[in-house]
């Protein structure tokens, strides 16, 4: 009886026991999840970049190679050069919008909104022409080569010091009188605000010219005594002495049928030294007339072209070394009313003797 009532307790327990675990059915169902794979997860696929290519030409097509495009949205604010084919290439942009600036020498500046697709975009840009813009082409004769050159059609004179002296206000890029919608150097008397100092502009003083030809266009509201400052340099040294400063200098004497031609060597700051007169020519000044002047020096034969006609030539058996050019109008010592205006200003080296690109018969 003792045993029976033993058995009986363990088979309630094992009853009991059994009731409250998983049926079979719920136990092949988790072995069976027990031994599912985990899917693999597919990583998405890393987005096409987008790329941009700009290719600048002129109204019929022709490539620009000297042409320069900002593409801001790039991260670079600096202007990048258009290469051989007047192409220029930008990878891994952000997108999918952005604006694209393009310039040239010659062409008026070009702005072009532009919507990225993903993967390569291809945008031709085209550029029209400046009436009153110089082509890098237009700028040097046969066989000369391109130093420098500024049209001022962008508003600004590159590489000119406008702060060298007190009277810097006086020098400014504004409209010709003649054509609002060209650009000129100007020096305006009105504006001085010094008397007993001169307007200078020091152009291009971080560079040198040798054996080159200065071109430029000027015009005078009054006859006036401009001076066009030809290799200046210095310090240096001529013949075993010191000089603090050298140069040519085209003279044109205000109200006087003459042009002549300087040589300045100065020893101190405004201590001329030596200021001979190397030649003189005739000229008569004519206002509100644009004149297209040509300086040139080749080993030591400098010439004067005006309109081209030859107006004079000096060779220096000594001549100046490589330097800058300059123009400068006074001393001012009363109220004027005188105004200067420049324009095409170009620069280009010689390797032969100087030819005038607009020579006429004599």
């Amino acid at each position: 009886m003792k045993y029976r009532n033993i058995f009986f307790a363990v088979w309630i327990g094992v009853v009991l026991i059994a009731g409250c675990g998983p049926t079979e059915e719920q136990i092949a169902t988790m072995t069976a999840s027990a031994w599912t794979p985990t899917p693999t997860v597919t990583p998405s696929p890393t987005p096409m970049p987008y790329d941009l290519t700009v290719t600048v030409t002129d109204a019929e097509g022709n490539p620009i190679t000297g042409a320069s495009a900002v593409f801001p949205e790039s991260g670079n604010v600096e202007p990048v050069q258009v290469d051989g084919s007047g192409s220029v290439s930008w990878t891994n942009l952000h997108g999918p919008v952005g604006s694209v600036i393009v310039t040239a020498q010659g062409y008026f500046k070009a702005k072009q909104a532009i919507e990225l697709q993903r993967g390569l975009n291809e945008v031709p840009v085209k550029l029209e022409r400046d009436p009153f813009g110089v082509l890098p082409s237009e700028a040097c004769g046969a066989g000369e080569s391109l130093l420098y050159m500024d049209d001022f059609q962008d508003g600004e004179a590159q590489g000119w010091n406008f702060a060298y002296n007190t009277n810097a206000g006086a020098h400014y890029v504004a409209s010709a009188p003649d054509a609002g919608a060209n650009s000129v150097l100007t020096i305006d008397a009105n504006k001085i605000t010094y008397y007993g100092g001169d307007a200078y502009l020091g152009g291009n003083e971080g560079e040198t010219f040798g054996d080159a030809v200065w071109r430029m266009k000027f015009m005078v509201s009054r006859p006036t005594a401009p001076s066009f400052v030809w290799r200046g340099s210095g310090p240096l040294e001529i013949g075993g002495q010191q000089f603090t400063h050298a140069q040519y200098g085209v003279y044109f004497p205000g109200g006087i049928s003459q042009v002549q031609l300087n040589r300045s060597l100065e020893g101190g700051p405004n201590v001329v030294v030596s200021n001979p007169r190397l030649t003189t020519a005739s000229f008569r000044q004519t206002e509100m007339q644009w004149y297209q002047m040509e300086v040139s020096t080749y080993q030591g034969h400098i010439q004067l072209w005006i309109d081209g006609k030859k107006v004079m030539e000096y060779t220096d058996t000594v001549p100046l070394p490589p330097g800058n050019i300059g123009i400068w109008i006074g001393a001012f010592t009363e109220p004027s009313t005188t105004v200067l205006y420049f324009d095409n200003i170009s620069v280009c080296g010689l390797g032969a003797p100087f030819a005038s690109m607009f020579g006429v018969a004599p």
